[in-house]
């Protein structure tokens, strides 16, 4: 667990692995100092720290050495750090790693021809997961779930309900998608297994 706190003039930052932790207490105009904690399997947190210099000009500053004593509760520690002059409380919370985003992420649009006109296709990509909607006119919007892969091979399924008109058939019921993306741009196929697939070419519109 990485966790941080509390802001403004003093920042403390504190590594957590298997119980044990170390960190640092930073201060403006004060410089780093360091500190150790461990973790009982009942949540007591005890530990010490080595404190800034009597020179530090944050008030409070734990000058000299000081001790910590606490709770974790929950996702978080609350802790007390005590010195001789000095206490300060402190309530630390997991820091949010960020992830980052799949290379194909973003807003996608552009539409499919059949035999029964054209049918606006859409779709959102985010961390190389997303949707793609159909908006065939007189039907609900059609959505199916698809995955990109880092080489850019996409794979998707979902239930196509109302039929799409292709050459002389009829293109309905369960659906999977094929296809590629590259160059801001999604080339998919729908197929099912009933009458012939259809494909659609989406450009890349927005993040």
């Amino acid at each position: 667990m990485h966790t941080s706190g509390p802001g403004g003039d003093t920042r403390l930052k504190l590594r957590v692995t298997n119980g044990s932790g170390s960190g640092t207490i930073d201060a403006r105009g004060c410089g780093s100092s360091s500190l150790s904690v461990t973790i009982s399997s009942t949540g007591d947190v005890s530990g010490k720290g080595e404190g800034f210099r009597a020179s530090c000009p944050v008030f409070p500053a734990l000058i000299g050495p000081f001790t910590i004593k606490g709770r974790a509760e929950g996702n978080g520690l609350q802790l007390v750090l005590s010195g001789d002059l000095d206490i300060i409380r402190v309530l630390l919370s997991p820091a949010v790693a960020t992830q980052p985003g799949g290379a194909f992420d973003g807003k996608y649009s552009g539409r499919t021809t059949t035999s029964g006109g054209t049918v606006p296709v859409t779709a959102i990509v985010n961390n190389n997961r997303g949707s793609i909607t159909l908006n065939k006119a007189g039907c609900s919007p059609q959505s199916f779930s698809i995955t990109i892969s880092p080489a850019g091979d996409v794979s998707g399924q979902g239930d196509l309900n109302c039929p799409v008109q292709v050459a002389t058939a009829v293109v309905i019921g369960p659906a999977t998608i094929t296809g590629r993306a590259a160059n801001q741009k999604l080339e998919l196929l729908f197929a099912t297994n009933q009458g012939a697939p259809f494909t659609a070419t989406l450009d890349k519109s927005g993040n």
